[in-house]
């Protein structure tokens, strides 16, 4: 998804978006729209020319600057004191483009900060054509050029950045919205996801999307410390409070430092101590506080030298310091975020709750979003890409002529109701046999979770069984109460093969509840909250309205037992469709990858799912945990 660093090279296949000619007789006709939008040039022939930027730390071994590109920030200083002119495109690291093949050679210093930078622009030294473009999709196996659709997405995404937009990738943020609040003393920002497509029946594209990103706002860095307290307390990153109304401590504790070590580490903060504003970037916090912490050439410590240097008394002397690059250390009561920062690291249960929460929305609602985000995309850039480079985008959506089939058909004795499979009964039960005990393990305190409402919700379990008509003859062993830390212990001392685990409704730890299962017991995740939906209990307390038990909710939880029991819900018939999809024997496949972030030790969990009969109701599973080794590669084959 990132650009090149190097646009104008090889070459490289890209695979066009194509029409299909045969548009079919069955069905309902229909104008669909797409979310691609086409691109007018005002001559095909345009061309672009790439320059070289180099930006040399001399202080610096030759070595270690030849392939390197200093830091963002650094890099949009020295392009923005270089003043090119407004017709100039920048991808943040090594290349400029301009429409202009006139010569350059510049060479001079920019400082940024303490740091003069001796800075090079050279070229053209390469050149890319949209007529190349056009070229390649009228060719049968026409090979798309990479660098041109590269400079293209450049010269737009430099429109967003002269429209003062947040650029992350291709997605671009308007720094000036008023994003709602996030768990963690952070913003949901909304965006646009735009990329330049070539396609063979509309010409060259761009495809919009809307998009949405987690960003720091802003403020000070006792704020933000304040905030997530309860978080660095291991109460999970989307525990957080919101206005940080908790007092600050005196000190942190070791774990403390650990959690806003990987939460600041990479931020940009700005400190006004000096006679002028000073950007950093925060590398990490330091164990030491001000106060412990002694300036080896100076022989007093950090809280001394910043009240006989600049006449600083610090108000949090023993909180710990932040670091800054190099042997630069900074009192955290002196610095302030940067706003509209992206937040990188991995979200938590709550935090991906609430993020989808905030970003789900019904299709016409999406569309309009997206034929919204086409017309900013026009807004904003026009002015740059039509005056410089002769282009403009067209904010109606290309239309699309298509079918509406009749949809595959389940179970003779399902019906569908408002667009809803209503499945009152399942296609052959499991039966659970009485050699496979069910057991509950609670991770609540026993006053949140009373032996009343566990028996309600037994009672539950047999009266909707019997309805669904399956089969639990193994017994109920009695109810026990754990911590996370100790389920796994607490789960090999019990006789049950099957095991519901009750957790917090705001519990991170579905994650470790769910390696249970890697000796051999089937578990099944529940909330305190699904429980209480169940029974007909009114959770929220804001909400006076008397509760019904909602047994559809308890037909899934029933399913979901009978299905790892060996059991069949339902089964897919595909009569009436023109495909022929089980004539033969045919396996329906799933797989999905999580990759964790900041961390090489940590593995890649791979997962597939495989259907094993004739209508795709059961499957077989398998999960795999890939370590990135050097002399090992990260792949791995599961066998049946």
């Amino acid at each position: 998804m990132q650009s090149s660093s190097s646009a104008c090279g090889t070459s490289a296949p890209r695979n066009l978006i194509i029409r299909k000619n045969a548009e079919g007789s069955q069905g309902r006709k229909v104008t669909l729209l797409s979310n691609n939008f086409r691109i007018n040039f005002k001559k095909q022939s345009l061309k672009i020319f790439q320059f070289d930027l180099a930006i040399v730390d001399p202080k610096k071994k030759s070595e270690e600057t030849a392939s390197s590109v200093p830091s963002k920030f650094v890099c949009d200083e020295v392009y923005q004191q270089l003043n090119l002119g407004p017709m100039w495109a920048y991808d943040g690291k090594k290349n400029l483009y301009s429409p202009s093949e006139e010569p350059l050679d510049i060479i001079r210093k920019c400082t940024v900060g303490r740091t003069t930078y001796d800075v090079t622009v050279k070229g053209p030294v390469a050149d890319t054509s949209i007529k190349d473009i056009y070229d390649a999709m009228k060719t049968v196996g026409g090979v798309i050029p990479i660098d041109a659709v590269n400079a293209l997405n450049i010269v737009l995404s430099q429109g967003f950045n002269n429209g003062s937009y947040v650029t992350i990738k291709r997605n671009f943020f308007n720094a000036d919205q008023r994003a709602p609040n996030f768990p963690g003393g952070l913003k949901l920002y909304s965006g646009i996801s735009a990329s330049i497509t070539p396609t063979k029946d509309f010409g060259i594209t761009i495809k919009v999307l809307k998009t949405h990103q987690v960003m720091y706002p802003g403020g000070t860095l006792l704020d933000f410390l304040k905030t997530n307290l309860e978080n660095s307390n291991g109460g999970g990153r989307g525990g957080g409070r919101q206005g940080g109304t908790r007092q600050l401590p005196r000190f942190l504790d070791n774990r403390q430092i650990r959690y806003f070590n990987g939460v600041l580490k990479g931020l940009k903060v700005e400190t006004k101590h000096l006679r002028y504003k000073r950007k950093y970037t925060i590398t990490g916090v330091h164990s030491g506080s001000a106060e412990s912490t002694t300036i080896e050439d100076l022989g007093i410590s950090v809280t001394q030298y910043f009240k006989g240097t600049y006449n600083k008394t610090l108000s949090y002397p023993d909180l710990p310091l932040v670091k800054a690059g190099g042997k630069t250390k900074l009192p955290m009561e002196l610095c302030t975020l940067l706003p509209n920062q992206p937040y990188f690291t991995s979200l938590d249960s709550a935090q991906q709750r609430d993020m989808i929460r905030k970003a789900c929305q019904k299709p016409d609602e999406k569309m309009g979003d997206i034929l919204n985000s086409a017309l900013e995309v026009s807004d904003v850039t026009s002015e740059f890409t039509q005056s410089s480079y002769g282009f403009e985008i067209n904010p109606k959506a290309i239309e699309l002529s298509g079918r509406v089939l009749a949809p595959p058909k389940m179970d003779p004795t399902n019906n569908v109701n408002r667009g809803a499979w209503t499945m009152s009964t399942v296609k052959s039960s499991g039966k659970i046999p009485a050699q496979v005990k069910l057991g509950f393990v609670c991770l609540l305190p026993q006053h949140r979770y009373s032996e009343d409402l566990h028996g309600q919700f037994l009672r539950y379990i047999d009266q909707q069984a019997k309805a669904l008509k399956i089969e639990i003859l193994g017994a109920r062993l009695p109810l026990r109460f754990s911590t996370i830390d100790r389920l796994e212990q607490t789960v090999k001392q019990m006789e049950s093969k099957y095991n519901f685990i009750i957790l917090d409704n705001n519990d991170s730890s579905y994650g470790k509840a769910k390696l249970t299962e890697l000796f051999e017991r089937r578990t099944q995740c529940i909330k305190l909250q699904t429980i209480q939906k169940i029974c007909g209990i009114n959770s929220n307390p804001r909400n006076s309205r008397p509760a019904r038990p909602d047994m559809n909710t308890m037909d899934n939880v029933l399913k979901k037992l009978n299905a790892k029991a060996g059991g069949v819900n339902f089964g897919i018939y595909v009569q009436g469709l023109p495909q022929k999809i089980f004539n033969e024997p045919v396996m329906i496949l799933g797989a999905d990858v999580t990759h964790f972030t900041r961390s090489d030790q940590k593995p890649s969990i791979a997962a597939v799912v495989a259907t094993c009969d004739p209508t795709a109701a059961k499957y077989i599973s398998r999960v795999k945990a890939l370590y990135q080794r050097a002399s090992e590669c990260p792949w791995s084959i599961l066998e049946t």
